[in-house]
């Protein structure tokens, strides 16, 4: 697979006010609002990284949640 290839749009999704739900797994992530992509992000843990994320409240803010 190319990375070309990846559209974020058909990736599985999670609100973010929700992320105490995401797998403990190694992760390339993608915050979208809308078809706009906010952020990129690589992690060993996406739960871990999403509970001490440093911009999650202000991506939390942009989303209107």
């Amino acid at each position: 697979m190319n990375a070309t290839d990846i559209n974020p749009s058909n990736l599985p999704v999670i609100p973010i006010s929700e992320r105490r739900n995401l797998p403990d797994c190694p992760a390339i992530y993608f915050v979208m609002q809308g078809n706009i992509i906010l952020y990129i992000g690589r992690t060993k843990s996406l739960c871990r990284r999403w509970l001490t994320h440093h911009i999650w409240e202000r991506l939390y803010d942009i989303s209107g949640e």
